[in-house]
């Protein structure tokens, strides 16, 4: 039964040769899964040289897996790629049998790969003498067993919880707290004093987490070569306790999730003053008023759209002051407003198939154009406003006042180029979206990845092309004459929004001409 498991999950990975970039994209993902487990797995295997700081290394780095393997249902929940245990539901499968085949089933795949080649590779930069490495790579394969289990074991129990409005607003928050915690490093590591402490502390979370599950797998052979067998025995009755307690949490959750149907029903906030119930599409203006509105009232309410929103403002804010130094770096927003302007993208593929009744209340030119207008309008405002914020943070922090116009210049034209050009790509290159979707990292169904890939190239490429004449006025203002930073302010935003009003119209035009073709690639995403 293992082997039909591992049987149907080559199939799956076998039958994406018809989907997306074909033999060709799974010949680079392989590719990729080498190169990147490998390269790493390289990096830890030099290690070797110096025992002891091989050790708190892999300590931390086997601790740190387990981690990322775990909390990852609560970050991406539905993309996961193994097979999925409700489809054996109703099947005469043991509850025992049926993890044994999951656990088979994930570990195969790109990732799984990747993982293990890495792992193998720490387990040879912490075998001090070629004697232990049988047992460095039995702790190894221990490490990426237990990030297997502990992760189904969590996907598991909280399996109903995911798939409702508050788990995607848990998910949500842990995935906001894991960029920001990103950011904080890298403001670390740019710090050389700030550095050092990070250095000593992971020297001491390393010797606490020695006494975890995944930090012992990593202390057991350095044990054995000094022979503290006491120590090592300690650890090892860590390390199975820790096997048995995930295995028996991953069944009793498998069982629970596969017996029970959890409630969906679940008061929401009021969205009162985002949508007027007496505007009506009787004019562009109106149209785009009643479109600007419901864009705002399902940010309010849709996870998978307020995330993005977050990430606006966490880049606008935190990575200008990480990455630029000095009174200049508000022109850094420029990519705050770059991102805030692509979430007018897939306006198209959000609706699925419910796009033909779009179709029938928008079926003029006037009504088309005044819905991607509508668009625009709460991508502009809601954009804006964090744009906004964020300039005025940096420019108080880093003292960049004389810099302001250059830098207001160009952020908006980033914004209103990234904007105009989200919108034409909808209409232009259009492509589901997974509306069942519980995880912002779903973005795109089987057999449109080419399409997703290359509509996400072209909105930040045709993004940046329409902001440079914003950006050279602001550099000749910096460096030729301080004037050209108030032309920026003026020529920069004025440009980007008139190839924003041209390319609308233009998007319009094609969604009329090719609606139902549109319609045929975006109700895929209701199937997935």
């Amino acid at each position: 039964m293992v082997a039909l498991f591992a049987g149907l999950k080559f199939r799956l990975l076998r039958n994406r040769r018809g989907l997306g970039l074909g033999s060709v994209g799974q010949v680079i993902a392989l590719l990729l899964a080498v190169g990147i487990g490998g390269g790493i797995g390289l990096a830890l295997a030099m290690l070797r040289s110096a025992p002891e700081t091989a050790t708190l290394v892999m300590a931390n780095l086997y601790a740190s897996a387990v981690l990322a393997w775990t909390i990852m249902p609560l970050v991406a929940f539905g993309v996961d790629e193994t097979v999925d245990p409700r489809r054996f539901a109703l099947l005469p499968i043991g509850r025992p049998t049926l993890q044994r085949g999951l656990l088979v089933s994930a570990l195969i795949g790109y990732l799984p790969l990747a993982n293990l080649l890495a792992l193998l590779g720490s387990a040879i930069g912490v075998a001090s003498s070629w004697s232990l490495l049988p047992l460095t790579m039995i702790c190894a394969i221990g490490v990426l067993l237990m990030c297997v289990i502990f992760s189904r074991a969590l996907a598991a129990t909280m399996s109903g919880l995911l798939g409702s409005r508050r788990g995607r607003d848990l998910g949500m928050l842990v995935s906001f707290a894991l960029f920001a915690l990103y950011y904080l490093l890298s403001t670390m590591l740019n710090n050389s004093s700030a550095e050092s402490f990070a250095s000593s502390a992971a020297g001491s979370v390393g010797r606490v987490l020695a006494y975890t599950p995944p930090g012992a797998l990593a202390l057991i052979p350095a044990d054995v070569a000094d022979g503290a067998w006491l120590s090592a025995g300690g650890r090892a009755a860590i390390v199975l306790a820790a096997f048995a307690l995930g295995w028996r949490w991953w069944g009793w959750a498998l069982q629970r999730s596969l017996t029970t149907i959890g409630s969906q029903t679940e008061n929401s906030a009021s969205s009162r003053g985002l949508l007027d119930p007496r505007v009506t599409a009787t004019s562009l203006s109106s149209t785009a008023r009643l479109v600007a509105g419901r864009d705002m009232t399902m940010m309010w309410r849709d996870p998978m759209r307020r995330m993005p929103l977050l990430m606006v403002a966490l880049v606008g804010i935190v990575w200008p002051l990480v990455v630029a130094r000095g009174s200049l770096s508000g022109y850094a927003c420029l990519f705050a407003g770059l991102l805030a302007g692509t979430q007018a993208g897939t306006v198209y593929a959000i609706e699925g198939s419910g796009l033909w009744l779009h179709m029938v209340a928008f079926g003029d030119r006037m009504r088309a154009r005044g819905e991607l207008w509508g668009h625009a309008a709460a991508t502009l405002v809601v954009g804006g406003s964090l744009l906004a914020v964020s300039i005025l943070v940096v420019t108080i922090v880093r003292d960049g006042w004389v810099h302001l116009p250059g830098v207001v210049g160009v952020a908006l034209a980033g914004l209103f180029s990234a904007t105009g050009a989200a919108l034409f790509l909808s209409a232009y290159v259009p492509y589901a979206l997974p509306q069942s979707r519980t995880s912002m990292f779903a973005s795109r169904v089987p057999g449109q990845g080419g399409r997703a890939a290359g509509g996400g190239l072209g909105l930040m490429a045709c993004g940046l092309i329409a902001a440079i004449p914003g950006g050279v006025l602001a550099i000749l203002g910096e460096s030729v004459n301080p004037a050209f930073r108030w032309v920026a302010l003026v020529v920069g935003p004025a440009l980007a929004w008139i190839a924003m009003w041209q390319v609308i119209n233009i998007a319009a035009d094609r969604y009329l001409d090719r609606a139902p073709e549109i319609l045929d690639l975006v109700a895929v995403g209701d199937t997935v």
